[in-house]
C-alpha cells in the first residue's frame, strides 16, 4: 500500500510565507497604482473646472512608470464622484460651513454626499428664478441639521459604532482621497478577475443600479422582501439600488470596497450596516442586525 510522503512543515511554512510576502508585494503596487490615479483625475478634474469645459472620462492604468498598462479599470464611476465631491467642497467653502462626514468602525471617516438627488451640482435643483438669499438661506438650514448628527446617524443599524464628523472642506477632501485610494487599490486587484469594457458615465443619480459586469456578491438579511442598496466606502451617497427581494440578494457589483443597506416593509430610509466589504476579497455580506 502506498504511503504518503512525509510533509515537511518547514516547506510549508516557507511557502506560505512567500505567498503572504508575494500578496503584501502586489497590494503595495496596487496601492502605488490607485494613488497615481487619484491624484491625476483631481488634476483632470480641477483642469476642466479651470477651464470650464466637461471632462473628458477615460478608462485608463497608470503602472508604475506612469504610462498606460492593462488590464484596464473602470473609473467612469469615479470620475463623477470627484467632480460632485469638488462642487459640494466649493459650496461648503463659500459658505465657510464644514463638509459632514461620518466614521465608522473609528477608520478614516467619509464625506457624505447630501445632495444625492440635485445632480453633479446642488444649485441646479433650483429654478434659475430664485434669489441667491432663498437658496442661501434654504442651504443654511439644512447644513444646521446635518450638524446635529442624528439625522445622519439613523442610517445605520449600530449607531454606538458611528461618529458624525464635521471637517473643513480641505481635511474632508483628504478623507476623500484617502478613501478613494483604499478602494482604487481594491478595485485594481479585481482588474485581474474581471474586464471592464464599459466607459460610459453613470445613470443620473437616484435611478443608479449594478451593472451587468462586475463580480458575483450576495447580500443576506434576517427580514424578507428588502431593497437592498449600497456606497462606495468613500462617498456615502444612499441611493445606490443593489437589487431586491431580500433574502437573499445576489447581482454582480464592479470591483471596490463598499457599505451595504436596506430598505423596505418598517424601513422607511435606508439603514446602513457599517461593515466594509472589499471585492473581490468578499463575495457575500452578512447583514443579519437589519
Amino acid at each position: 500500500m502506498p504511503t504518503e510522503p512525509e510533509r515537511d512543515p518547514e516547506s510549508e511554512s516557507d511557502f506560505s510565507l512567500n505567498t503572504s510576502l508575494n500578496e503584501e508585494r502586489q497590494r503595495g503596487e496596487n496601492a502605488g497604482r490607485a494613488e497615481a490615479l487619484v491624484e491625476r483625475l483631481f488634476a483632470e478634474d480641477e483642469s476642466a473646472r479651470q477651464q470650464s469645459s466637461n471632462l473628458e472620462q477615460k478608462t485608463l492604468v497608470i503602472n508604475e512608470a506612469g504610462s498606460p498598462s492593462e488590464p484596464p479599470v473602470f473609473q467612469a464611476d469615479v470620475e463623477f464622484d470627484i467632480s460632485r465631491f469638488n462642487s459640494q467642497a466649493e459650496l461648503y467653502s463659500s459658505f465657510g460651513d464644514d463638509f459632514p462626514c461620518l466614521s465608522f468602525n473609528q477608520d478614516t471617516p467619509v464625506p457624505i454626499d447630501i445632495f444625492p438627488n440635485l445632480g453633479l451640482a446642488p444649485w441646479f435643483g433650483f429654478p434659475p428664478f430664485y434669489p441667491y438669499d432663498y437658496y442661501r438661506f434654504w442651504m443654511r438650514e439644512y447644513l444646521y441639521h446635518l450638524r446635529r448628527g442624528d439625522i445622519l446617524k439613523e442610517s445605520f443599524s449600530e449607531r454606538s459604532k458611528v461618529e458624525y464628523i464635521a471637517a473643513p472642506p480641505s481635511e474632508a477632501k483628504g478623507f476623500f482621497r484617502n478613501r478613494l485610494t483604499q478602494f482604487l487599490t481594491t478595485r485594481f486587484i479585481g482588474a485581474s478577475f474581471v474586464g471592464a469594457s464599459d466607459s460610459v458615465a453613470p445613470p443620473p443619480p437616484g435611478t443608479t443600479t449594478v451593472t451587468s459586469s462586475g463580480l458575483p456578491f450576495c447580500v443576506i438579511t434576517s427580514t424578507q422582501g428588502l431593497r437592498v442598496h449600497y456606497s462606495p466606502a468613500y462617498f456615502i451617497n444612499p441611493n445606490l439600488v443593489f437589487g431586491s427581494k431580500t433574502s437573499p440578494v445576489c447581482e454582480n457589483i464592479k470591483p471596490g470596497r463598499y457599505i451595504f443597506g436596506v430598505a423596505g416593509p418598517g424601513i422607511q430610509s435606508v439603514k446602513f450596516s457599517p461593515a466594509e466589504f472589499d471585492v473581490p476579497h468578499s463575495t457575500q455580506a452578512d447583514l443579519l442586525d437589519l
